[in-house]
């Protein structure tokens, strides 16, 4: 009997103990949140996979949380995300979205405020004021910040210096003067086809562009509370820009180019300058070496240049039940010396000092300064409204019109301003 109680108690305690690291285990694996990335497929998507191995064997102990990135397919990515957030999943953390997205999704309700979250130096052990200032300014509506700035983009002027002098491309009147020297029909002796091109499909990046030519007119695309595009100003800018194809100096297919057809363009030597987005750079520079040269895009005399700049991020979904570890991860890839660094060594162009400044990079990504102090002195964006993803697709349609020959400038300008007066009062915003 005596045998037989101490035989009982034996495996009384043995399965104490096994019960003990059993459970022990499964709260060390429940310390360890899992957060999902969803991000579009393509360089986005190659970036952040290419570092999250090394962030969940060397930052994921110290972080309590582990990444994994899914990737979705570019053309239904957004139509998917809005989807997703609006139903409030709670089957991703994090998204990856562009930074005039956000109004809609703060003002719903769907993603995360974390002015919280930066506030506590547990949580966020670097200096915000690292970030370009129209970098964090991009991700906040009414004041809050609702997303981490990932991915920085502008526009440069890019130009063949075996061919162009810099002060030549200055202003828009020697920017017009300048294509037509280049332009064969103009100029028999052109060794270019066409002086330029523009963002001419019927796509986003043509009121993108145009952008450009709109603030550096002095012009504005919201004054106010109300649409301001077709002020004088505007006008003129659009004018002028319908006047790029009426004069010939660009492609008369020019309805069917946007990035690709315009990076073929100069690669080519089709034409011998053209405004195009930074990252361009790196397939220009490749083929023309030292031959290519960047500069802000031309102003007005007496004026100033004007740099159109957006910003890729990444939002916490507010329906997360991992909130606090997709603060941590987007921390470290964002603003860690180490994380956004590794980023940077990628490619990624993260809108810090650390990123765009860090000599390692001079050579590698030399246009990264430049693209730094371009946004640092001329940088705009698209004011964060929930109607203006709405906007944008008006002028897409109004800008078309004009450039062939459809619309005036002023007719067209001023249809589209009273559609997005509609817009802006449907969502609250106009007043």
């Amino acid at each position: 009997m005596r045998h037989s109680l101490r035989f009982l108690l034996i495996i009384m305690l043995m399965f104490a103990f096994s019960a003990t690291m059993l459970f022990g285990m499964g709260s060390k694996e429940e310390a360890v949140r899992s957060v999902k990335m969803l991000v579009m497929s393509g360089p986005e998507a190659d970036y952040v996979k290419s570092i999250s191995s090394y962030y969940n064997s060397n930052v994921t102990p110290a972080s309590g949380a582990e990444l994994n990135v899914e990737e979705l397919g570019r053309s239904a990515y957004f139509d998917k995300i809005k989807t997703a957030l609006l139903a409030k999943s709670k089957e991703f953390d994090i998204a990856w979205m562009i930074n005039s997205d956000i109004a809609q999704y703060a003002k719903a309700g769907v993603i995360e405020p974390l002015d919280s979250y930066f506030e506590d130096s547990s949580l966020y052990p670097y200096d915000i004021d690292n970030y370009l200032p129209i970098a964090i300014d991009g991700v906040k509506y009414k004041g809050e910040i609702y997303a981490f700035p990932l991915w920085i983009s502008t526009m440069f002027l890019y130009y063949r210096n075996d061919l162009v002098v810099s002060a030549d491309i200055d202003t828009w009147s020697d920017f017009l003067e300048t294509a037509k020297e280049f332009t064969k029909n103009i100029n028999p002796a052109s060794p270019t086809e066409y002086g330029t091109t523009v963002f001419g499909q019927k796509f986003v990046t043509l009121p993108m562009e145009w952008y450009v030519y709109l603030w550096s007119f002095g012009g504005e695309l919201i004054e106010n509370g109300r649409p301001a595009f077709n002020s004088s100003a505007g006008v003129k800018a659009l004018e002028f820009y319908v006047r790029l194809v009426n004069e010939g100096v660009v492609p008369p297919d020019y309805h069917t180019y946007e990035y690709s057809a315009i990076l073929n363009a100069l690669k080519t030597g089709k034409v011998a300058f053209v405004i195009q987005w930074d990252a361009a750079f790196f397939d220009l520079k490749n083929t023309w070496g030292d031959k290519l040269s960047i500069k802000n895009t031309p102003r007005m005399e007496g004026g100033s240049a004007a740099a159109y700049t957006h910003t890729w991020t990444a939002a916490v979904n507010g329906a997360s039940e991992n909130k606090e570890a997709a603060f941590k991860v987007l921390a470290w890839l964002t603003s860690d010396p180490e994380g956004s660094v590794m980023l940077g060594e990628k490619g990624l162009p993260i809108p810090t000092e650390a990123v765009l400044l860090n000599e390692e990079f001079a050579s590698s990504a030399p246009h990264w300064k430049t693209m730094y102090d371009v946004i640092l002195k001329y940088g705009k964006a698209k004011p964060l409204l929930v109607s203006f993803p709405q906007i944008e697709e008006i002028l897409i349609n109004y800008l078309s019109k004009a450039l062939a020959g459809e619309m005036s400038p002023q007719d067209a300008l001023d249809a589209a301003a009273e559609e997005a007066r509609e817009a802006m009062e449907a969502a609250g915003e106009y007043r």
